[in-house]
């Protein structure tokens, strides 16, 4: 799944403190672009890497809205930091996608069909799991403690030709009373590999700022609300495995694939629609033996497998994931995503239904 806008604004805030510079001159981000050329660069740079998100426009609004809150008590604020700031962000923002003008068609292509055929269940599964419900951590890369957290509720189904299908909501919550809601159903093997998928969110972000007043500043508070859609499908698959929804304790597998992704945002006075194709190498390896279930969650059934992946793509750094592939349901369910460089989710799994 793709990251959030507002988690991408986050990463943003959370963080400053680790810029190359450490800390900000006395006279705020105004002594930064007079400083020396490697702050300069520094920042520049920064900026650049935050902006390999899809999500600038909402980096520039948390830019221009936080800019004097960064050192209230000595910036001065001034019309042309912001126009600088604004030019710098938006000019490093270009997103690699294409615009498009219209919704893909969610259906899977006949090669994939043919390359997935092999990989699903034994049915019936011993213990068909219909419901999860798990609290979501969200850490941050520099180990500034939690961000944010969320309760994720998810409903299961398999279909006739061993297709799981998940319907899911999340919802994110910040100290601050920021947020996210999100709602989103899939199609995938076991769990593991997504096939298609569509998700919808609302995103508020609340922010103050300082304004100068005759001489003066006074605190104003700031919210915003972006929404974003993003829908996803298969468009090829290879692998060596016979099964993925059978993994074997102590070995390993490798899977790759291509998606196209339409990724859709619109705020107040921006919007975009971008489709995006990712290619991905997965390699998994399994545990060496079956662990008890319960101990992820009382009322899960059976034993587990634990299963460790990795995800390339290409000038992106590695990404890595923990699975837990339940034996009795025939399915892998999340425990550690990496969703990119910057930020991790942990599940706690707290109830579980079957059917």
């Amino acid at each position: 799944m793709s990251i959030s806008c507002y988690w991408r604004v986050m990463v943003l805030q959370f963080s400053v403190e680790p810029l190359p510079f450490r800390r900000l001159p006395k006279n705020g981000l105004r002594g930064i672009l007079k400083d020396t050329p490697s702050r300069k660069k520094a920042i520049l740079e920064l900026v650049q890497r935050w902006c390999k998100f899809e999500c600038c426009v909402c980096n520039f609004v948390f830019l221009v809205q936080s800019m004097p809150t960064l050192n209230s008590r000595s910036f001065n604020f001034n019309k042309v930091i912001v126009v600088f700031s604004a030019l710098v962000v938006l000019s490093a923002c270009a997103t690699p996608g294409v615009s498009i003008d219209h919704d893909i068609e969610l259906a899977i292509p006949n090669s994939v069909e043919l390359s997935i055929a092999n990989h699903h269940p034994f049915f019936p599964v011993s213990a068909e799991l219909v419901s999860l419900h798990s609290a979501v951590t969200i850490n941050h890369k520099w180990n500034v403690g939690p961000v944010g957290s969320g309760d994720h509720r998810q409903s299961l189904a398999w279909e006739a030709n061993g297709r799981l299908i998940s319907k899911t909501s999340n919802i994110v919550r910040t100290p601050d009373g920021s947020g996210s809601a999100i709602v989103s159903t899939s199609a995938s093997l076991c769990g593991l590999v997504p096939l298609v998928m569509e998700s919808a969110s609302q995103l508020i972000s609340k922010n103050t700022t300082i304004a100068p007043i005759a001489g003066g500043v006074i605190p104003l508070d700031f919210s915003n609300k972006y929404q974003m859609v993003t829908r996803s499908k298969i468009t090829s698959f290879n692998t060596s495995a016979p099964n993925l929804c059978r993994p074997a304790a102590g070995k390993s597998f490798a899977y790759q694939l291509t998606r196209l992704e339409q990724r859709k945002f619109e705020g107040k006075t921006l919007s975009s629609n971008k489709l995006h194709m990712v290619k991905e190498d997965v390699e998994c390896h399994v545990g060496n033996k079956e662990l008890l279930a319960n101990t992820l969650d009382s009322s899960l059934i059976g034993n587990y497998l634990a299963v460790d992946c990795a995800y390339t793509e290409s000038s992106k750094p590695v990404r890595k994931s923990k699975f837990a592939y339940l034996t009795s349901s025939a399915l892998f369910v999340p425990l550690v995503v990496e969703l990119n460089e910057y930020e991790t989710h942990e599940s706690l799994y707290k109830t579980s239904k079957y059917k």
